[in-house]
């Protein structure tokens, strides 16, 4: 594949993805043509781009739903529930076209020429030729109207810039399409090409003025260079019906009309006055040139950059932040004053690099949230519900990595909260509830991690029913006392499930242990709230990044750790008498009993000869937990490097840094070793109450 077909691929892809939000949007607002004219040139754009390079079966595929919404724009058909369906149904078609363009099966040919026959139905007879087939012809949807108007003139000024060809685009093509629409009159401007030795293949040096007589409208003729707008000055003038234009006066004055920008109506008919026999000049009221895209103004300064090249870039900062380290712990043994000065600048230097870098990986959270609008469409209506999905938040910014595999999760949940939340109209009504469900999707940051909530209007967790299948599976015994959230948590066990129907949306107790094991993998936490009859809240807290995050350095003897600062509350000291309270691990915290693992003890390390220890005291799922160290040392910018295969399932170890004096310092998964703390106090039959702050 060549570089200008993966070029057309992204673009294309993106295009669909666009398409698929502005449908669903449309069905709420059938009457928006604004909308209406966006998904059309969408629609067109894809199709000229993929006669361009080598996708035919998507370009002759997309012009039937060019017809379609060419006519609804014209106010000729009207936006159904149908026509929607249909059209996102081509536009998974479309997707899959171009994923398999080089092996095309007979099972997707079968299912376009469906498609292609229930889009023909659509179109009113007036748009079929005389043997009832659908007009499929360039010659006419959309590049000539219904209408049998007496044809317009119009000057079109294409002007490229040099760097046109390397966006893919081949700029005949467009004046071909242009030649389709009726008679047709063309001058190249060659001015600006250079010496032959100083010619470049991949520079555009031409640029033409077209003279074009058709009975489209100007919107059309703009269509026609929608691709390429941030590639070229394009300007369409419409010169309108006038006797002065004949076909002898067009020829001669297509030679006359001076190669420059902002070329008026007025002296474009000025110049076809001065050639007609008589000479009289003849002006025109009003009306100016409607520039396309703004005369002067460059590309946008936009640039795209393949994300392996990026990871390599935040690879190399990640190594600089490490040099930094080790220049900071040198200065601090030299008592060369230039020295440090010199440190703390590059430090300064080093924290901004690494910020601006970060920020070249996030992305709006929008950019999945997007996904969405269609699984609860197409949800809803298999289980005959009405659903409708809110989002707030989307501008809210997250590292490329965290989105990528937080489509899964989010789908999990949504799924459960349309299958098992919300309930049929019906039963809504009869409970003094809206006829149609909501499920809510927001996402904020809150310090250096981004909260996202799936929170639904349903009938919310049977609490009751959860803790019965819990007993079933011998997952907690009777004697056990439990909070509603510790109750919530066990649908986030491997095969637990409440539904006795297994269907083709839930059942299997599948979807939320995956969704457990990606966040735990994010290195997040989730949270869960719910009341019946009023529905459920669920909260996911990521942290921002996956790369270079901010760790608070500790020791274990000769050993060094690293703890994720942002679940970071505080650090007390554990003096050896307050130790073991009641023979729990317990340490009071201005009156509140935290629960506490000892590191040493989990890792199976010697006992401590020191009579003072620290207590880090973490919040995990809003609750307080405490890690015992020896020593806290301070902040430090952690570069997070995983380990190998051999090291990956270690429980409680998710990466490790390196410091600036060379030596590693595992990162420490805390909501894993509160996990392991909580089921060691649950084998020793103690029940650790929680500290809620």
């Amino acid at each position: 594949m060549s570089n200008y077909q993966e070029v057309f691929l992204q673009e294309a892809n993106e295009l669909l993805y666009e398409l698929e939000s502005q449908l669903l949007e449309l069905e709420q607002n059938p009457d928006d043509l604004d909308l209406v004219g966006r998904i059309f040139r969408a629609l067109h754009t894809i199709k000229g781009s993929g006669a361009m390079f080598g996708f035919d079966n998507v370009s002759q595929f997309t012009h039937d739903l060019e017809n379609i919404f060419d006519l609804i724009r014209n106010e000729k058909l009207k936006v159904s529930h149908d026509l929607i369906d249909l059209t996102l149904r081509s536009r998974d078609y479309m997707q899959r076209l171009l994923d398999d363009n080089d092996v095309i099966t007979v099972a997707l040919n079968i299912e376009g020429l469906k498609l292609t026959e229930s889009i023909q139905v659509l179109l009113p007879q007036n748009d079929k030729d005389d043997t009832g087939d659908s007009v499929k012809s360039d010659e006419t949807l959309p590049l000539e109207t219904t209408n049998a108007d007496e044809p317009k003139v119009y000057f079109i000024s294409f002007k490229p810039y040099p760097d046109l060809f390397k966006t893919g685009t081949n700029p005949v093509l467009l004046l071909d399409e242009l030649q389709e629409m009726g008679e047709y009159y063309i001058k190249s401007n060659l001015e600006r090409l250079p010496d032959l030795e100083e010619i470049d293949p991949e520079s555009c040096y031409t640029e033409w003025n077209i003279l074009v007589k058709t009975t489209n409208d100007k919107m059309i003729i703009q269509d026609v260079f929608i691709f390429v707008e941030d590639v070229a000055e394009i300007s369409v003038v419409e010169l309108g019906i006038h006797p002065t234009l004949t076909q002898n006066v067009l020829q001669k004055m297509i030679d006359q009309i001076p190669f420059k920008a902002n070329l008026e109506k007025y002296d474009l008919m000025q110049i076809a006055d001065s050639l007609t026999e008589s000479g009289k000049k003849q002006t025109s009221t009003g009306g100016g040139v409607d520039t396309f895209v703004q005369s002067g103004k460059g590309p946008e300064a936009t640039i795209r950059v393949a994300s392996d090249r990026l990871d390599t870039l935040v690879d190399l900062v990640g190594e600089f932040v490490t040099m930094q380290a080790h220049l900071a712990q040198h200065s601090k043994k030299s008592s060369d004053s230039e020295t440090q000065l010199m440190s703390e600048q590059m430090e300064r230097l080093t924290s901004e690099l690494r910020d601006n870098v970060m920020s070249l990986r996030m992305q709006p959270i929008g950019t999945i949230f997007g996904k969405f609008r269609r699984l609860v469409r197409d949800l809803s209506s298999d289980l005959n519900k009405e659903v409708k999905l809110i989002t707030e938040g989307e501008q809210t910014e997250l590292d490329k990595s965290v989105i990528e595999k937080l489509n899964d999760p989010l789908m999990h949940i949504i799924r459960n909260s349309i299958d098992h939340g919300i309930e049929l109209p019906d039963d809504r009504l009869n409970k003094d509830k809206p006829k149609e469900g909501t499920v809510r999707l927001a996402a904020s940051h809150s310090g250096a991690n981004v909260v996202i909530k799936i929170i639904d209007d349903g009938k919310g967790l049977d609490k009751n029913a959860i803790y019965e299948k819990a007993l079933e599976r011998s997952l907690v015994t009777k004697e056990a006392s439990l909070s509603d959230s510790e109750i919530f948590q066990f649908i986030f066990h491997p095969g637990f499930s409440t539904n006795t129907v297994v269907t083709n949306v839930s059942g299997r107790g599948v979807g939320m242990d995956v969704v457990k094991k990606a966040i735990d993998a994010l290195g997040g936490t989730i949270e869960i709230k719910s009341e019946a009859g009023k529905g459920t809240e669920i909260s996911l807290v990521l942290p921002l990044t996956l790369a270079i995050i901010e760790g608070l350095l500790v020791s274990l003897g000769d050993d060094f750790f690293i703890l994720p600062l942002s679940i970071v509350d505080e650090c007390v000291e554990l003096i050896k008498s307050q130790d073991a309270i009641e023979g729990r691990h317990l340490i009071n915290v201005r009156g509140h009993m935290v629960p506490y693992l000892r590191l040493r003890e989990y890792f199976g390390m010697e006992k401590s000869n020191s009579g003072i220890e620290q207590v880090v005291v973490a919040e995990i799922n809003s609750n307080k937990f405490g890690f015992v160290v020896d020593n806290v040392i301070g902040g430090h910018q952690t570069v997070i490097k995983s380990l190998g295969k051999l090291y990956k399932n270690i429980e409680g170890i998710s990466g490790a840094t390196i410091l600036g004096d060379g030596s590693v310092a595992l990162i420490l998964d805390l909501i894993k070793l509160e996990q392991a703390a909580l089921q060691l106090y649950e084998e020793n039959t103690t029940i650790v109450e929680y500290a809620t702050y």
